[in-house]
């Protein structure tokens, strides 16, 4: 049945999901909403957005954990921007956010073959 999930995917999710409950209460998620609060989400380009994604990854490390930082300060990102009216922002950071996701993670396939 599709409802059906290997153990394995079971363990996968139950991991990524305590992994985000761990961060979720840590030190390092303050500095992750600190980080979000610094940007200026008025003024943002893909440009300097991407930049600041990449802060992230800078030493070519990807792991599940720096993906799962990446998706709370983003989602800090657009909770800000739509409370604060700036829907196309809202839009356009998804756009990016999708793109950069898209070029970091395929290059992490390619480099492990």
């Amino acid at each position: 049945s599709p409802m059906m999930m290997s153990h394995s995917q079971g363990h996968l999710d139950t991991d990524l999901t305590s992994l985000a409950e761990r961060f979720s209460r840590s030190m390092g998620r303050e500095h992750v909403r600190q980080r979000a609060e610094q940007v200026d989400i008025g003024s943002i380009t893909q440009e300097n957005f991407t930049m600041m994604l990449s802060e992230l990854f800078h030493d070519g490390g990807i792991t599940q954990e720096r993906i799962l930082v990446l998706f709370f300060f983003c989602s800090d990102l657009a909770i800000r921007a739509v409370r604060s009216g700036l829907r196309s922002a809202l839009s356009s950071m998804t756009r990016w956010t999708v793109a950069f996701l898209r070029g970091a993670v395929a290059a992490w396939v390619r480099c492990r073959g």
